[in-house]
């Protein structure tokens, strides 16, 4: 396996499982309680990062095929995983950012245009 690819699975896992801690803090019967009109309660949450999830695999696995397709070869450099003003980004939750519809969560209200699909926050809950 590319030693990329070793990182940014050992972050995926990292990160699942300070989220795993996080929302374990949180008692079972607060998990649906919207904080406020503009925010989303945790099973909300939990649901967009389903869906962000979802949209990114299948991205990531359009773009690998079309990879394979075009007959690319296997990466042999150590690529930077992500540029560092992205890494910063990433890291700082002070700026609210608006998710694009396929990745709100039903829970919130708000509607997705089409896009009808399930709460998936049950999938990361335990109870």
């Amino acid at each position: 396996m590319h030693p990329a690819l070793k990182e940014i699975l050992a972050r995926l896992a990292s990160s699942r499982a300070n989220l795993r801690e996080t929302v374990d803090r949180v008692p079972t019967e607060q998990r649906d309680r919207v904080p406020a009109s503009d925010r989303w309660s945790v099973a909300g949450v939990l649901e967009h990062l389903a869906l962000v999830d979802e949209r990114f695999t299948t991205i990531i696995g359009s773009k690998i095929a079309d990879a394979r397709t075009e007959g690319l070869p296997v990466e042999q450099d150590d690529p930077a995983l992500l540029p560092p003003n992205v890494e910063a980004m990433l890291a700082d939750r002070t700026e609210r950012r608006q998710a694009p519809p396929p990745c709100i969560p039903a829970a919130s209200g708000a509607t997705r245009r089409g896009h009808g699909r399930k709460p998936r926050a049950r999938r990361f809950s335990r109870s």
